[in-house]
Protein backbone atom coordinates (compact mmCIF):
# COMPACT_ATOMS: atom_id res chain seq x y z
CA UNK A 1 0.00 0.00 0.00
CA UNK A 2 1.22 3.11 -0.64
CA UNK A 3 0.46 6.42 0.96
CA UNK A 4 -2.26 9.09 0.14
CA UNK A 5 -1.03 11.63 -1.71
CA UNK A 6 -2.96 14.18 -0.15
CA UNK A 7 -2.15 13.24 3.85
CA UNK A 8 0.64 11.91 6.06
CA UNK A 9 -0.94 8.47 5.99
CA UNK A 10 -4.18 6.24 5.93
CA UNK A 11 -6.09 6.68 9.31
CA UNK A 12 -6.78 2.56 8.84
CA UNK A 13 -6.12 -0.37 6.84
CA UNK A 14 -8.40 -3.23 6.64
CA UNK A 15 -7.21 -6.90 5.94
CA UNK A 16 -10.22 -8.58 6.54
CA UNK A 17 -9.82 -12.85 5.88
CA UNK A 18 -6.91 -11.59 3.43
CA UNK A 19 -4.22 -12.97 4.78
CA UNK A 20 -5.41 -16.64 4.66
CA UNK A 21 -3.68 -16.50 1.03
CA UNK A 22 -0.14 -16.08 2.48
CA UNK A 23 2.30 -18.89 4.17
CA UNK A 24 3.53 -18.61 7.80
CA UNK A 25 6.61 -17.06 6.77
CA UNK A 26 5.13 -14.43 4.60
CA UNK A 27 2.93 -12.65 7.25
CA UNK A 28 5.60 -10.48 8.77
CA UNK A 29 6.50 -8.66 5.77
CA UNK A 30 2.78 -8.29 4.75
CA UNK A 31 1.40 -7.01 8.08
CA UNK A 32 4.82 -4.02 7.89
CA UNK A 33 3.44 -3.55 4.31
CA UNK A 34 0.23 -3.11 5.80
CA UNK A 35 1.52 -0.59 8.67
CA UNK A 36 3.66 1.23 6.74
CA UNK A 37 1.66 3.53 5.34
CA UNK A 38 -0.73 4.64 8.36
CA UNK A 39 -0.35 7.84 10.17
CA UNK A 40 0.58 8.44 13.58
CA UNK A 41 -2.21 7.18 15.46
CA UNK A 42 -3.15 5.12 12.95
CA UNK A 43 -5.56 1.75 12.71
CA UNK A 44 -4.71 -1.65 11.53
CA UNK A 45 -7.48 -4.13 11.75
CA UNK A 46 -7.20 -7.99 10.60
CA UNK A 47 -9.25 -10.88 10.86
CA UNK A 48 -7.84 -14.35 9.88
CA UNK A 49 -8.60 -18.11 10.67
CA UNK A 50 -6.61 -19.54 12.72
CA UNK A 51 -5.35 -23.09 13.90
CA UNK A 52 -2.74 -25.56 11.54
CA UNK A 53 -2.50 -26.54 7.83
CA UNK A 54 -4.26 -25.27 5.27
CA UNK A 55 -8.12 -25.86 5.02
CA UNK A 56 -9.82 -26.56 1.12
CA UNK A 57 -13.49 -25.94 0.46
CA UNK A 58 -15.19 -26.94 -2.34
CA UNK A 59 -18.54 -26.03 -1.07
CA UNK A 60 -19.71 -22.78 0.91
CA UNK A 61 -23.84 -21.93 1.70
CA UNK A 62 -24.89 -24.06 -1.01
CA UNK A 63 -22.49 -23.04 -3.64
CA UNK A 64 -19.86 -24.82 -5.51
CA UNK A 65 -15.96 -23.63 -4.88
CA UNK A 66 -12.87 -24.13 -5.35
CA UNK A 67 -11.06 -22.19 -2.17
CA UNK A 68 -8.27 -22.59 0.19
CA UNK A 69 -7.49 -20.90 3.65
CA UNK A 70 -3.87 -20.90 5.07
CA UNK A 71 -4.55 -21.06 8.82
CA UNK A 72 -1.86 -18.89 11.14
CA UNK A 73 -0.74 -19.50 14.56
CA UNK A 74 -2.09 -16.50 16.85
CA UNK A 75 1.43 -15.75 18.65
CA UNK A 76 2.93 -15.31 15.25
CA UNK A 77 0.09 -13.35 14.09
CA UNK A 78 0.56 -11.05 16.68
CA UNK A 79 4.38 -11.40 17.25
CA UNK A 80 4.62 -9.82 13.18
CA UNK A 81 1.88 -6.96 14.26
CA UNK A 82 4.54 -6.04 17.26
CA UNK A 83 7.12 -6.55 14.70
CA UNK A 84 5.70 -3.87 12.61
CA UNK A 85 6.15 -1.31 15.06
CA UNK A 86 2.20 -1.20 16.50
CA UNK A 87 0.86 -0.32 19.66
CA UNK A 88 -2.11 -0.68 21.93
CA UNK A 89 -2.56 -4.37 20.45
CA UNK A 90 -6.24 -5.87 21.44
CA UNK A 91 -6.94 -9.03 19.89
CA UNK A 92 -9.97 -11.89 20.12
CA UNK A 93 -10.34 -15.29 19.40
CA UNK A 94 -13.56 -16.33 17.69
CA UNK A 95 -14.65 -19.75 17.67
CA UNK A 96 -16.44 -21.46 14.62
CA UNK A 97 -20.02 -20.27 13.41
CA UNK A 98 -22.59 -22.65 12.59
CA UNK A 99 -24.60 -20.65 10.70
CA UNK A 100 -22.05 -19.90 8.06
CA UNK A 101 -20.83 -23.70 7.90
CA UNK A 102 -17.33 -22.63 9.52
CA UNK A 103 -15.09 -25.11 11.23
CA UNK A 104 -11.97 -23.27 12.15
CA UNK A 105 -11.44 -20.23 15.09
CA UNK A 106 -10.93 -16.80 13.98
CA UNK A 107 -8.67 -13.91 14.93
CA UNK A 108 -9.53 -10.12 15.49
CA UNK A 109 -6.74 -8.25 15.99
CA UNK A 110 -6.75 -4.05 16.70
CA UNK A 111 -3.40 -2.43 16.33
CA UNK A 112 -2.33 1.66 16.72
CA UNK A 113 0.74 2.60 14.74
CA UNK A 114 1.89 5.50 18.16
Amino acid sequence: LMRPPTSDGWGAVLAWHTLGHLAGSELPSAIAALARPLRAGGWLVLALRIGDGVRARTEWLGQEVDLEFVLHDPAEVLAAVAGAGLGELEWYRRGPLATREETDECLYVLARRP
